[in-house]
This record gives structure tokens, C-alpha cells and sequence, in this order.
């Protein structure tokens, strides 16, 4: 039998999508408990399904000391580094945020086997730990810009929940929001079809 055939690899991709979704609700579950926790007078909820949102993300919150906040989710199970992407839709419900009147963050979470095992990754000097601006993720932009812009994060265990960034030799600061103005008109245009 062709180890290559159509069947094995659409049953290979099938099982990847779903270790992948099982990761983010993990992820997104967590989050929200965490949150919760820290936060008794707020409320969040989860939005990825919702059809009406108001911005391209995975979580709202509202309440005491949120006005109304979006966080987007990035999962993984990696241990030493992490590649993901910023999609279009989140890019630009992350620069439109505050002509809209809301805050927009994203948090990269590391998920272990264990359902209630999690870390953030996140570097010690962002501004609204673990929850990061679209300025801070882009720092770890590669350039590449596709149906979005990938990022990659190599990192270091430190406690307390939380990962930080290493410091990395290769240059991955290829966008900044000025340069994502630019391309806005392209941006919109690519999201028209970006559904993740």
C-alpha cells in the first residue's frame, strides 16, 4: 500500500486539525478560568463562533475595569519554540480597535498534557502581561505574508506561569504597524476570505 495515498493523507491532516482544536479549546478554556479568577468582576465569554462579533477574536470581555476587551488565542503544545500566524481579520480588528473604542490582545498560551497544565508565553517587559499588543507580537513577525504574517517564538522556562521570549540571532521584525497602515487596502482585501 502507498504510504502517500489520498485516504492516509486526509486522514493524517483530519487528525492534525483536530489535535490543533483540541489545543485551542484547552487553551481558551484556561484562559477564561484564569481570568475568572483574577478578575471576579468581569465577564468573558467565548465569541469564536459567534457570528455577530464585533472583532476578530476569540474572547470578550466585560465588566468591572473592561470596557470591552478582545483577546485572540494562540495555542500550542510546543516545548521549545513556536510558529503560528496572525491572520488579516486579527490584524485589523487589533489597528481599528481603539477608532472602535475597544482594547484587542493577544496571549500565547502553552498547554500541556494535563487539562489545568498551562504556561503563558510572554517576555518580561510587555506592558499588559501575559497579554500582549499587536506592536509586541510583531516583533516576532518573519516577514512572511500570506493569508496573514507568521510569527515565531523560541523561549525559556522562568516560573510562575509564565515563559519568556529568548533572545534570538535571527531577525524577525520584519512589520510594524506603520508598515501594516501601508498595506491596509491589500489587508482588507486578502480578509474578505480569511475565515481563521
Amino acid at each position: 500500500m502507498d504510504m502517500f495515498d489520498e485516504k492516509t493523507l486526509y486522514n493524517n491532516m483530519e487528525n492534525k486539525q483536530t489535535k490543533n482544536a483540541e489545543t485551542e479549546n484547552s487553551a481558551v478554556s484556561l484562559f477564561i478560568k484564569y481570568m475568572e479568577r483574577h478578575n471576579e468582576n468581569a465577564t468573558f465569554k467565548d465569541i469564536r463562533r459567534d457570528p455577530n462579533k464585533e472583532a476578530n477574536a476569540d474572547i470578550m470581555a466585560t465588566g468591572e475595569g473592561y470596557t470591552k476587551t478582545f483577546f485572540e488565542i494562540k495555542s500550542t503544545k510546543a516545548k521549545e519554540k513556536y510558529w503560528g500566524r496572525i491572520s488579516f481579520g486579527e490584524i485589523l480588528s487589533a489597528l481599528d480597535a481603539v477608532k472602535k473604542g475597544y482594547d484587542y490582545f493577544f496571549v500565547i498560551i502553552r498547554v500541556e498534557q494535563t487539562d489545568n497544565d498551562f504556561q503563558f508565553i510572554c517576555p518580561e517587559k510587555a506592558k499588559y502581561r501575559p497579554c500582549l499588543t499587536l506592536e509586541e507580537m510583531l516583533t516576532f513577525t518573519n516577514g512572511k505574508f500570506s493569508f496573514g504574517i507568521d510569527f515565531i517564538v523560541r523561549y525559556n522556562t522562568k516560573g510562575n506561569n509564565l515563559l519568556t521570549y529568548a533572545e534570538d540571532t535571527d531577525d524577525y521584525q520584519s512589520y510594524t504597524i506603520d508598515n501594516l497602515k501601508e498595506k491596509r487596502v491589500l489587508i482588507e482585501m486578502i480578509s474578505k476570505n480569511d475565515h481563521s
